[in-house]
């Protein structure tokens, strides 16, 4: 059993040597390769040890958060949200196989969205439906930004695709699912503060974007919420905005006092 997993060792490092590192993170390291299959790229996200941490706990830890990973990927696919297929858990050298989504992260969209042609507005209005989808399946994705967002276009329709499931876990809570969004927002106000936004009448009338050029970036996170909040029954929407108009109103607060 020993020399098997020994074996298996010496094959994941080949693997890991002759494939692309595209994301190096704080947990893991992301890596591209085309090594698996024949259908074309995969990518191979492993959770490398941790030398600051006691070996066994690390050890533990990384299974653990590899499982919870891949069955949030289950469970979302399950629930019709858009996530990469999980191809494979590889739980002795602690990496998944995971699809290859092609196409811009949705942070690489917004900071030029000219080069890329798709309307800002649909995009925005996805990302807020995708949410909804991942919250009615209790799921809480824990690192929600842009960055962890992808396009993807199948027959010549922009699809979002939400990644990193790596922090994710299962929560009916409205604190939980509300602290999701309002970590959304911090990271459109610190990564988009000057997006612009065409003018749209989808949004709500108690808060509606301006027909002039001075939006900002509060007027694209409302296309998100707006659509959100279009999924929710009345009753649904009172619980659940009241609770992150809360989470707002407190993480504010931690922003002025420091």
């Amino acid at each position: 059993m020993k020399e098997d997993t020994n074996q298996e060792t010496i094959e994941f490092e080949t693997l890991i040597n002759q494939s692309t590192l595209i994301k190096q993170g704080a947990e893991a390291r992301v890596y591209k390769t085309n090594l698996i299959t024949t259908e074309g790229p995969v990518i191979l996200k492993h959770r490398f040890p941790k030398k600051y941490r006691h070996s066994t706990l690390d050890l533990n830890l990384n299974k653990q958060r590899l499982t919870y990973e891949s069955r949030s990927l289950i469970r979302a696919l399950k629930f019709g949200i858009n996530v990469p297929l999980l191809r494979s858990v590889n739980v002795v050298n602690n990496y998944l196989l995971i699809e290859f989504i092609k196409g811009p992260t949705v942070k690489e969209f917004l900071l030029d969205p000219n080069s890329f042609g798709y309307d800002i507005n649909q995009i925005l209005s996805q990302i807020g439906y995708e949410l909804f989808k991942l919250h009615k399946a209790d799921l809480i994705h824990g690192d929600l930004t842009t960055s962890n967002m992808m396009i993807n276009l199948q027959n010549g329709i922009p699809k979002i695709f939400l990644i990193d499931f790596g922090l994710s876990y299962v929560s009916n809570l409205l604190e939980d699912k509300s602290v999701d969004l309002y970590v959304l927002e911090r990271s459109f106000l610190s990564t988009h503060s000057k997006l612009s936004l065409p003018f749209s009448e989808s949004c709500s009338e108690t808060n509606p974007l301006k027909s002039d050029s001075s939006q900002t970036v509060s007027d694209g996170f409302q296309i998100i919420l707006e659509t959100y909040k279009s999924h929710l029954s009345n009753q649904e929407s009172k619980l659940f905005f009241n609770r992150f108009e809360v989470v707002r109103a407190r993480g504010r607060k931690r922003c002025m006092t420091g």
